[in-house]
């Protein structure tokens, strides 16, 4: 493992940086809560369905997010993900092809009368060194480790709500997560991953009316454990998300994910599934059902 340089110690002032004000400002009545799905509920259940802006694959290619939260005392919660990709090319290979990522599984936690919940977790290994991981890879927004190859990972970050009216809210989550993989797994077309310590870090503003829920997100995490600089090994994304409310049973909405890392959209050609010469693009669209048993 290479230790972090001086420069990456920036890492810190995100992480606290986030934990600290929303334990200051967060109203002590408030619960924690998750973010890409619509506004938190317990007993939530929701599918995602994200396809990178890729050349040469049908409509259906990309990666399948199952996520469900159950209840299991006041204040524990148990989370779970199921993630799945799915790469069909029109290319003269032809390639058809389904992969399981790495599921994960871990425990929400929110102590009483406290505005911080503490979630600890880790991922399965399950996911193989194959093109579709890749193109898994890259429809990962907020989620690293979904579909890493040949490896595995454990994390542990707090999650907080700051509501500014009744209508506007601010959700936030800070931590740190360790990941490895194998040296068989080291392409060009992958993140590269040894035995690393990551930071993550990400950021949500929703507005909840009657009818429609919008929400503007930031997302982001680094490698803190490999040479060179920050910026060189971070991944860091915007989204934009819809959710129609006051349909009956599931609740419809839609996103659109922009990688704003120069590392990744610029030096990483998708070289397997469409032509070498164009890097994969930077843009994500998505489709989310998410319902409540609540």
């Amino acid at each position: 493992m290479n230790w972090p340089l001086s420069s990456s110690r920036s890492w810190m002032l995100p992480v606290l940086g986030m934990l600290f004000i929303g334990s200051l400002l967060l109203p002590r009545t408030t619960e924690a809560q998750h973010l890409w799905l619509p506004p938190y509920q317990p007993m939530q259940f929701g599918v995602e369905a994200v396809q990178p802006d890729v050349r040469d694959v049908d409509g259906l290619s990309g990666a399948y997010f199952f996520t469900g939260t159950v209840s299991l005392t006041r204040g524990t919660e148990l989370v779970t993900e199921f993630p799945v990709a799915y790469l069909n090319t029109s290319t003269p290979e032809d390639i058809s092809d389904t992969q399981i990522g790495n599921p994960y599984i871990g425990l929400a936690l929110t102590p009483r009368f406290s505005p911080i919940m503490i979630e600890v977790g880790g991922r399965i290994p399950l996911s193989d060194n194959t093109t579709t991981a890749v193109l898994g890879q890259h429809a990962e927004v907020g989620r690293p480790g979904a579909f890493l190859p040949e490896g595995g990972m454990i994390a542990l970050a707090g999650n907080a709500r700051l509501a500014f009216t009744r209508t506007l809210s601010l959700r936030v989550r800070a931590g740190a997560f360790y990941a490895h993989s194998t040296e068989r797994a080291r392409e060009p077309s992958m993140p590269r991953v040894d035995r690393d310590i990551f930071n993550q870090y990400s950021s949500q503003l929703w507005y909840e009316g009657d009818t429609i829920l919008l929400g503007l997100g930031f997302t982001g995490y680094a490698n803190l454990t490999a040479r060179g600089s920050y910026g060189a090994n971070s991944r860091h994304d915007l989204s934009a998300t819809v959710h129609i409310a006051g349909v009956p049973v599931v609740q419809p909405g839609f996103f659109t994910a922009w990688n704003v890392s120069d590392t990744f959209r610029n030096a990483e050609p998708w070289e397997r599934a469409q032509d070498p010469s164009r890097s994969v693009a930077s843009w994500r669209f998505g489709v989310i059902l998410s319902t409540s048993l609540y």
